[in-house]
This record gives structure tokens, C-alpha cells and sequence, in this order.
């Protein structure tokens, strides 16, 4: 059995990335066609707490990407509202079981898990966050090419300084950390 991260060097070679591939989330691992299907697991989520949270998801999923992305990308829920053709057995399982906000890092394959325990992770943000990962995205500001190789991102560099003096020796190994497929926030 594969680790994480040896599953990700067998599935994205990251050191061969050329910058613009490295900005747009993991190459090997975008969802096919634009769209995105999800499906909602509520188990976790009290009886009276899940018109509130469903409600909320649809906003997010539905209104918030829709008016920022376009035509660009597309959710649908699997099953429900996904034209035919579309779904594939790729697919976001969005639960509410685990503690922390998090999510696997671009399409894994079958159902893959995105966590947002309740109440905490129920924030507009937070849920737009972790729907990134998913579609594919990884940190800006911890850009596996830029600190490993020393090379500026110049639309991030004239916004955040790192202070590499107050990173304590031995606390950040930043090539395994970025190769892991789950980003927890």
C-alpha cells in the first residue's frame, strides 16, 4: 500500500510543473469537462440544523461560484442536476462526521471526501476554501515551486513577505507538507 505522498509523486510528477500548471491546482487530477458533481451526506448534522445547512451549501455552490467563475466551472449535484453524460463516478462526498474544515486536493476519483464540521466550517469562506481544494487548488501563499526553487510568484510576492528567520528549525518541511493530498485548514 502507497503513503499519500507517494501516491501523489505516482499520480503528479510536481517537480516538472512549469509555473502556470503549478498555479492552476494539480494537472493529473482536474474534473472532466468543467463540471463538478457533489453529493451531501447529512449524518452529523441534527435534524433541525440541516434545512439551515443545506441551504447554506446551495448558496455557496450555487450563487457564489455561479456569479464568480461563470461558465468556467460548474456544480452539480450528483444525481439530481447533472446533465447526462456528465457524471462519471468523480465525485465531491461532502460530510460532516470528521472534525476540521478540510479537503483532498483536486479530482482523487470515486467519491472524495471534503469535511466541514458543524457549526465551525459553515462559513461562506470556509466552504468556498475547501471547495478550491477540491476542485484542485493548493495555498498561494505556500507555493510548492516558489519555496522550493526560490522563484518569485510576482502577482503573490508584492503582498506577502516570508520571514523565513522567524520559521522555527526543524518545524516546516515544505516539499512533503505541499505533496500531501489533504489540505487541512
Amino acid at each position: 500500500m502507497t503513503s499519500l505522498i507517494e501516491d501523489v509523486n505516482r499520480r503528479v510528477n510536481l517537480e516538472n510543473l512549469t509555473y502556470v500548471e503549478a498555479r492552476s491546482g494539480t494537472v493529473a487530477d482536474r474534473w472532466d469537462a468543467h463540471w463538478i458533481p457533489y453529493q451531501i451526506n447529512y449524518d452529523g448534522i441534527e435534524d433541525g440544523y440541516r434545512l439551515y445547512v443545506k441551504l447554506k451549501l446551495n448558496y455557496v455552490i450555487k450563487v457564489e461560484y455561479k456569479n464568480k467563475v461563470g461558465d468556467c466551472i460548474h456544480f452539480c449535484e450528483r444525481r439530481v442536476d447533472c446533465p447526462r453524460g456528465v457524471w462519471t463516478g468523480n465525485y465531491i462526498k461532502i460530510g460532516f462526521t470528521e472534525s476540521g474544515c478540510w479537503s483532498v486536493v483536486g479530482r482523487e476519483g470515486g467519491g472524495q471526501p471534503l469535511n466541514l464540521a458543524f457549526p465551525g466550517c459553515m462559513s461562506k469562506g470556509t466552504i468556498t476554501h475547501e471547495l478550491m481544494h477540491a476542485i484542485g487548488f493548493f495555498h498561494e501563499q505556500s507555493s510548492w515551486r516558489s519555496s522550493l526553487e526560490s522563484h518569485s510568484m510576482p502577482d503573490r510576492d508584492g503582498f506577502v513577505k516570508i520571514v523565513r528567520t522567524n520559521i522555527e528549525t526543524g518545524q516546516v518541511n515544505i516539499k512533503n507538507q505541499l505533496q500531501k493530498l489533504i489540505a487541512c485548514d
